[in-house]
């Protein structure tokens, strides 16, 4: 989680669809009156944030200039917190997933006290090898180079991390090259199982097109293949041959696998692997060789090892013109951020990041510490705090707030539900008009379910409006099927609820049997953000 805290008082006049603004001279009213025309211009910048809040056309508190107005995202809020001083966002940029904004304004001051910037990630990891027990292993730092800490380190060599894009999974090549295997670490249990494991075999360099299918380099008596694996069905998927092969890819965005590939006459060329057409072709013919291609999450450019041959050696190459920008610090690897703007390489003194534009600044990562397999991770956070969940309908969506000390395995087993998507291919089922709405049936008629019915729990949260719990199954409860009190259900006989749905009851009220479920994720609830002094 990013923050940023500092005085901000409220300027004379703002600007806001080219009309001037009178700044609000009265103070500010209580928050419940904006709940319907609130609105925060948020500007972003690497581990900053500043916002500008409206109500109506009436400008309420506004920043100092921040830099360009390109970087401005307009957000709508989701929650207040009961004293009136905070009001919590649900932003969306491209390159995140949806995050929550906090913005603190003084009700008597009309300034604004802070603004927090916070997902349900724990916070973006630069992941590299570093020395280990079996000769290396896989360690994090942030982009500050603080907080450094290993990952995870077996007896034997581990390399080449990759983060899966729910930041749950760390997949990784294990033991010696020529008898490599891809283990995948699960954050959340600490459990190490093989992916693939295959006597003969050399598996490595492991990339996520999302967080069920892995890309993997497979080398067998003499010959590489490009392998996608689908961790659900088992099933794989080959490249067409193109020659020897190297360093594979995954676009963050999906669709192609850039890799370097020899099969054009002049050493080493990055291709492109389309996963529509199945169709490689060339990207690169640069002079010299190029390799271990890194992709801007945002915009599909390429950053890539370039050696054209000259004293300096290798160095980095950003794009595929002729010629190509190039950052002429001798470089191996290189990873870009998740929001694209950052550039980090690996050179000889370690890990070294660079802005676009921007002369080398910072060191991650000394050469003592880091000695490969650099990559960008985004970790999902761990920890047992209540969470909200987003349930996006065909008729709208609401915010459920779901708190594992109220009925602890019901609430992991719908968490667990939500992070892998199973609520999304499911439709509602049952509609009692009034008192209850009903899904989350496989099946679609109200019988199936993930698995076996779970234990009842008796919860705090009885039956109330708005009160989120999984249906009755026999002497326990459903295992995917989910109850929405419209009203208070004192008469039911229910061992209680898992969650409350925070926002958007009223919208939910409107389901119908048939109505689809058509996204579902989660973002963390941090109590300590309402209340934290600045």
């Amino acid at each position: 989680m990013a923050s940023a805290w500092g005085q901000v008082t409220v300027g004379d006049r703002g600007r806001q669809g080219g009309r001037d603004l009178e700044p609000a001279r009265e103070t500010l009213r209580p928050f419940t009156d904006y709940r319907r025309s609130a609105l925060v211009t948020v500007y972003v910048y690497p581990g900053d944030a500043a916002a500008e809040v409206y109500r109506n056309d009436e400008l309420v508190a506004e920043p100092q200039p921040r830099g360009p107005a390109d970087n401005a995202l307009m957000v709508r809020f989701f929650d207040i917190d009961p004293r009136g001083e905070t009001v919590a966002f649900l932003i969306y940029k491209e390159g995140y997933r949806d995050a929550r904004l906090l913005v603190r304004i003084g009700r008597h001051t009309n300034q604004v006290l802070g603004v927090v910037l916070a997902s349900d990630y724990e916070a973006d990891r630069i992941l590299f090898e570093t020395p280990g027990l079996g000769g290396s292993a896989i360690a994090a730092v942030l982009p500050d180079g603080s907080d450094r800490a290993i990952v995870v380190d077996t007896p034997d060599a581990d390399s080449q991390p990759a983060v899966a894009p729910g930041g749950y999974r760390v997949a990784f090549a294990s033991g010696a090259p020529g008898a490599r295997r891809v283990l995948i670490l699960d954050r959340r249990t600490g459990d190490i199982e093989a992916l693939l494991d295959e006597q003969g075999s050399d598996y490595s360099s492991p990339g996520w097109l999302d967080d069920r299918r892995v890309v993997v380099l497979r080398r067998f008596g003499g010959h590489a293949d490009i392998e996608i694996h689908d961790l659900d069905s088992g099933t794989r998927r080959v490249m067409p041959g193109t020659g020897e092969v190297r360093d594979p890819v995954p676009d963050p965005r999906g669709g192609r696998v850039v890799l370097a590939s020899d099969a054009y006459g002049a050493g080493w060329d990055l291709a492109e692997w389309d996963l529509g057409s199945d169709q490689v072709h060339r990207v690169t013919s640069l002079p010299g060789d190029e390799w271990a291609p890194a992709i801007n999450p945002l915009n599909g450019r390429v950053a890539y090892a370039w050696d054209a041959g000259e004293e300096a050696g290798p160095a980095i190459a950003l794009g595929a013109g002729d010629p190509p920008v190039v950052f002429r610090a001798p470089a191996r690897e290189a990873a870009f951020a998740p929001d694209g703007e950052l550039l980090f390489v690996l050179t000889p003194e370690g890990v070294v990041g660079q802005p676009p534009g921007v002369t080398w600044w910072a060191h991650p990562a000394r050469s003592e510490v880091a000695v490969g397999g650099l990559t960008w991770g985004r970790f999902a956070r761990l920890d047992p705090e209540p969470a909200l969940v987003v349930l996006e309908t065909d008729v709208g969506r609401g915010l459920i707030r779901v708190d594992p000390a109220d009925q602890p395995m019901a609430a992991r087993q719908f968490l667990d539900l939500i992070d892998t998507g199973f609520y999304e291919t499911t439709r509602v089922h049952r509609v009692s008009p009034g008192l209850a709405v009903q899904l989350g049936c496989p099946l679609g008629n109200g019988t199936g379910g993930a698995g076996p019915p779970l234990p009842p729990e008796p919860s705090r949260l009885a039956l109330e409006r708005g009160r989120v719990a999984f249906e009755p199954e026999g002497a326990g409860l459903a295992s995917s099927r989910l109850f929405i009190a419209l009203d208070d259900l004192p008469h039911m006989d229910h061992p209680g609820a898992f969650g409350e749905v925070v926002e958007g009851l009223p919208v939910l009220s409107r389901l119908l049997p048939g109505d689809r479920i058509r996204r579902t994720y989660r973002v963390r609830f941090d109590e300590a953000d309402y209340f934290a002094e600045p």
